[in-house]
């Protein structure tokens, strides 16, 4: 038993896993907190201002400190402030010019703002503010290890998040199979009579029952299937399913920030060789198409046209 976990802390502080999947993971969130920021800067008055629906929240969730922040929010400026603070970090996210004082300061402007007013968020926030207080620990994009203590926090980092979102697959489909509606496969009819939650589409494509049933328990396996399929030759296809998934959620029912969210996590599943694969070939499929449209247009630029 002390050699296995000797040998388990050596691995640990031997190589820094997943610094490509990291990379992608924390672009993806900084995108998705970019749409935020875009499409809810012009109501920040309305939704964090002083008379806006999240008026003195602060004060009951963080006593006197609290109440200093909301001094913030009562202010004109600082609901938008706030939110050009949180684009700001974001697109560093993006570019990949944080350290881990930039991501404190991010995760916490976000926690701020959703802590102000809590009513609006989609769930995409909170697994983004546990993954960004996970990111903490790592390594930021481009620096070196340094030393088997950085390079064991950075590891610890990166299995939190693995376990994070493992974890959360599992207890989400734990709780549908609890629920009279997942297990008899009326679920997504319900939620697609809800006009507010679902594309008026919906209602008719799942008023069949064959369509209705075979999504609620494909739902169910899934996500109940998520933490073992991980560590098995379907690894994957469960990866591509998720990404599959979490992209009609976006469409189907507007939790956009969640389901980005979600499809970075997926992503991060992927391996480093895997993700280096891709942008290969997603890189040599940009090529083939560039090429002739700039040979056309070169061609169009120097008067010859095909007919010619």
């Amino acid at each position: 038993m002390r050699t296995a976990l000797v040998d388990l802390l050596e691995d640990l502080s031997t190589t820094p896993r997943k610094r490509l999947g990291l990379r992608v993971l924390q672009a993806v969130i900084g995108l998705s907190l970019l749409y935020r920021a875009a499409t809810e800067f012009r109501f920040t008055g309305y939704l964090y201002g002083k008379e806006g629906a999240g008026a003195h929240s602060l004060g009951l969730r963080f006593g006197s400190l609290g109440i200093g922040l909301d001094h913030l929010f009562d202010w004109q400026y600082g609901p938008p402030l706030c939110y050009a603070v949180l684009a700001f970090l974001a697109l560093l996210l993006v570019m990949g010019r944080t350290s881990r004082v930039t991501l404190l300061a991010l995760f916490f402007t976000y926690v701020l703002i959703t802590s102000r007013n809590p009513y609006i968020f989609d769930g995409g926030d909170n697994i983004a503010i546990l993954g960004l207080s996970y990111m903490l620990l790592c390594l930021p994009p481009g620096r070196p290890s340094g030393s088997e203590w950085k390079t064991f926090l950075h590891n610890c980092g990166i299995l939190a998040l693995l376990a994070q979102i493992m974890l959360l697959y599992f207890v989400s489909g734990l709780m549908k199979a609890s629920g009279e509606k997942w297990t008899n496969g009326t679920a997504l009819y319900v939620i697609s009579q809800a006009t507010w939650r679902s594309l008026p589409a919906l209602k008719d494509m799942f008023k069949n029952p064959i369509i209705a049933t075979l999504a609620a328990y494909s739902t169910l396996v899934f996500q109940l299937w998520m933490p073992i399929a991980y560590f098995s030759p379907f690894r994957r296809l469960w990866i591509g399913i998720g990404c599959v998934f979490h992209l009609s959620i976006a469409v189907f029912m507007g939790l956009v920030t969640f389901s980005i969210t979600m499809i970075g996590f997926e992503l991060f599943l992927l391996s480093d060789e895997e993700i280096m694969w891709c942008f290969e070939r997603a890189r040599a499929l940009w090529s083939s198409v560039r090429s002739p449209a700039r040979a056309g247009f070169a061609s169009v630029k120097n008067g010859v046209t095909p007919d010619s």
